[in-house]
C-alpha cells in the first residue's frame, strides 16, 4: 500500500508541477502587465513623434508650393518684360534703320549735288560753326529762319557745326 501511495503521490505531484509550470504568480503577471503598458506607451510616444514629423513635412511642403508658385509668378512677370523689352529693341533698331537710311539719302544727295546753287536762287552759302544757331544765321544775312529751313530742307532748327547751309537772298 505504502507503494500505491508513493505512485498516487508522485502523480498529483507531477499534476500540480504541470499546473504550475505553465502558471504565473500574482506578481509576475502583474510585472508583464505593466511590462506591456510600458511598451504600448513607448510605442504611443514614437507614433505621436512620427506624427509630429509628418505635420512639419507637411508644412514645408506646403511652404515649398507656394514659394514655388512665388518664382513661377516671378518667372512669367520676368518672361513678359523680356519681351516687352526686345520688342521695344527691335522697334527702336527699325527707327534708325529708318533713320540710317535718311541720313544716308541726305548724303547721297549732297554728295551728287541734285539740287545746284542755280536751282536754289540767288544765295550764300555758309558753313555752321560751334554755337551758330539758325536764328543768328538768319539775322547776319537779313534772312528768315523759315527761308533758311526751306532752302536746306530742314524739318527742325537742329543744325551742327560743319554743316554747310544754303542762305537765299
Amino acid at each position: 500500500m505504502r507503494r500505491g501511495y508513493q505512485i498516487i503521490k508522485q502523480v498529483i505531484g507531477g499534476i500540480f508541477i504541470g499546473a504550475c509550470v505553465g502558471c504565473q504568480t500574482v506578481e509576475q503577471a502583474r510585472d508583464v502587465e505593466v511590462q506591456r503598458q510600458n511598451e504600448r506607451a513607448y510605442y504611443q510616444e514614437i507614433i505621436f513623434r512620427l506624427e509630429g514629423r509628418l505635420e512639419n513635412l507637411e508644412l514645408q511642403q506646403e511652404a515649398f508650393r507656394a514659394e514655388i508658385g512665388r518664382l513661377e509668378q516671378g518667372f512669367r512677370a520676368a518672361s513678359e518684360e523680356r519681351d516687352a523689352l526686345r520688342l521695344a529693341a527691335d522697334q527702336k533698331r527699325e527707327e534708325h534703320r529708318d533713320m540710317v537710311a535718311r541720313v544716308e539719302a541726305i548724303l547721297e544727295e549732297e554728295r551728287t549735288g541734285t539740287q545746284t546753287s542755280a536751282d536754289r536762287g540767288r544765295g550764300y552759302e555758309h558753313v555752321v560753326e560751334s554755337g551758330h544757331t539758325l536764328s543768328a544765321i538768319a539775322v547776319a544775312y537779313d534772312t528768315t529762319v523759315k527761308a533758311i529751313k526751306q532752302a536746306n530742307d530742314l524739318s527742325s532748327d537742329q543744325i551742327y557745326a560743319g554743316q554747310t547751309l544754303f542762305i537765299p537772298e
